[in-house]
């Protein structure tokens, strides 16, 4: 038995649905990507927010820094992956000062989708009182673009120094 369009009374060459299905299905299939979108920095900079609000209720604990010096040559840009096998320096922040924190963590600093950093060089991490990771944030060799969390973005100038006072340290390049 053949199947019917239930439109215009014929077969239907290849399709199981009939065709006003499909178009409504293709309508909706559409107009999902016209409403409003979480993008990548939407998302970058709601968890940036998270990160805000937990240092100034107090919750971050702990921040991991690993880092690679700009100084040393790799053959192959340092992936995520490849910074945390290989760091060359370490440094655990414990009961970092949370105001400052919030203040660098929060500021309305512009905060922007980027493309993908190629050289990443540095992370913090960020560890609540119960030692779960609350989220990490990367910067490339530059320092303008790296990722919050698994976002990739471009960070406002100067973000790094700003972190880096904050918490009450610095390596030496």
């Amino acid at each position: 038995m053949a199947q019917t369009d239930i439109d215009e009374g014929r077969p239907c060459k290849g399709s199981t649905l009939p065709r006003r299905y499909l178009i409504a299905l293709l309508a909706i299939a559409f107009c999902n990507d016209c409403g409003p979108k979480n993008s990548p920095d939407a998302q970058a900079k709601q968890r940036l927010d998270v990160l805000a609000q937990a240092a100034l209720k107090g919750d971050i604990q702990t921040v991991e820094v690993l880092h690679i010096p700009s100084y040393i040559e790799s053959p192959v840009p340092i992936t995520i992956g490849g910074l945390n096998a290989g760091w060359l320096r370490r440094a655990t922040i414990k009961s970092p000062v949370r105001d400052r924190l919030a203040k660098v963590l929060g500021s309305d600093s512009p905060l922007r989708g980027g493309a993908p950093p190629t050289d990443i060089r540095w992370r913090f991490s960020f560890y609540s009182t119960s030692e779960e990771r609350i989220g990490d944030l990367y910067f490339d060799r530059d320092c303008r673009l790296g990722y919050v969390d698994d976002s990739p973005v471009s960070f406002q100038s100067g973000l790094l120094n700003e972190l880096q006072r904050a918490l009450g340290f610095s390596f030496e390049e």
